[in-house]
């Protein structure tokens, strides 16, 4: 289980330094398919245990999330307000 941690790790680590450096559209591409496959995750996880959380409210939310830093970036305060109402 280590190896397979330590072979991400030197897969994802430089991928997001360079997302990091590129920023903006490609940074926000990256955020965003990073909380899809986090969604689906979680998703699937809750299911196993028999639970059934709803996909459009998941997905709602990442989008807004998404939205919300995209639209807000230059207000922090602004952005961290919305993030908190958001989630």
């Amino acid at each position: 289980m280590l190896a397979t941690r330590v072979k991400a790790a030197l897969i994802f680590v430089p991928l997001v330094l360079i997302m990091i450096y590129i920023g903006g559209w490609a940074f926000n591409l990256f955020i965003s398919i990073i909380l899809l496959l986090a969604a689906f995750e979680y998703h699937r996880l809750f299911v196993e245990i028999g639970y059934q959380p709803s996909p459009l409210v998941i997905l709602g939310g990442i989008v807004l999330l998404t939205l919300q830093r995209w639209a807000f970036s230059e207000n922090q305060r602004l952005d961290i307000t919305l993030s908190l109402i958001i989630f």
